[in-house]
């Protein structure tokens, strides 16, 4: 089965953002239309962050863990159970309290998805240190040895020159 997870993870990152903007402007201008959109915006990113972690446990099991990499990926994956924790957390109390997210309530809503955007944020950038500093879940570019690219680079250096002297 094809590591599905960096399709995945892009999605309840960019949500919880358009949580956060909803609520501060929701909250900010008393528009209950934006706080109603971030409470389904929260619907699809408590299913985008399941889905996400799911999918980074089957993932987990297919990547070969060096020693450096693997605490990273233990952090990688406590931050994404606590960013599902605290997006599903928000969801539950925002369904809870409906209509009555104004005032302190809605404030509070505010900070659990800045929370969540801080966990998330923290949570994929480790995720990218794995893939871009690591290689983990990369196969390796099977391509020309150095001799042969310092080959290939004399080469194109010489041809270069002659060409320079043509003229």
């Amino acid at each position: 089965m094809p590591n599905v997870h960096p399709l995945l993870v892009h999605f309840p990152i960019a949500l919880i953002f358009v949580i956060v903007i909803c609520d501060l402007v929701g909250m900010i201008l008393h528009k209950e239309s934006f706080i109603f959109t971030g409470t389904i915006v929260t619907v699809f990113a408590v299913l985008g962050a399941g889905a996400a972690v799911l999918s980074g446990l089957i993932a987990e099991e297919s990547v070969e863990e060096s020693a450096q990499v693997e605490s990273l990926i233990e952090t990688h994956e406590l931050l994404g159970f606590v960013y599902l924790g605290l997006i599903l957390f928000l969801l539950v109390y925002r369904l809870a309290l409906r209509k009555r997210l104004s005032g302190m309530t809605g404030w509070i809503a505010v900070i659990i998805s800045v929370a969540a955007a801080i966990v998330v944020s923290i949570g994929g950038y480790i995720g990218g240190e794995m893939v871009y500093r690591y290689g983990t879940g990369v196969a390796a570019v099977q391509g020309a040895s150095d001799s042969e690219i310092d080959d290939h680079e004399s080469e194109e250096a010489e041809d270069e020159v002659k060409r320079e002297h043509k003229y």
